[in-house]
């Protein structure tokens, strides 16, 4: 039986179809918003009035290398800050599969800050997570 390969050049053109359709799909990488659920709220609970501090936010951003902690949106009145994580799913793109989280994401609060003040997380499903902080 005889074996025959195609030609040098249509190997080659092969692997340059397959590199420029990869090199493609990475230029032509799309992103989606969405809400990462925050699953607890860490950092001091009570603070004196005139001094900023900080909490920390905890929770997972998605099951891959695709998804990324993107930005906290952040919305102040004098006793309370609502705050909502956003995430940014990527798509057309290699991706890592180990579960990505938020590791502690700093929320900083700056003064002045009410005798009780609270920490409002907004979730994906349309609940919230609230901590309280007793200004002194």
């Amino acid at each position: 039986m005889k074996v025959t390969w195609p030609s040098g050049r249509l190997v080659v053109g092969s692997y340059l179809s397959v590199a420029s359709m990869a090199c493609g799909s990475v230029t032509g990488s799309k992103s989606a918003e969405f809400t990462i659920a925050v699953d607890s709220i860490t950092g001091p609970t009570a603070v004196s009035g005139g001094g900023a501090f900080e909490s920390r936010l905890w929770g997972v951003v998605g099951p891959s290398g695709c998804y990324r902690f993107k930005e906290l949106r952040t919305t102040r009145v004098p006793a309370q800050i609502d705050v909502t994580v956003i995430g940014e799913l990527m798509s057309g793109v290699a991706c890592t599969q180990v579960f990505v989280t938020l590791g502690g994401v700093t929320l900083r609060v700056e003064p002045i800050i009410p005798n009780d003040f609270r920490i409002v997380v907004h979730q994906p499903n349309g609940s919230t997570l609230v901590r309280r902080i007793a200004g002194e």
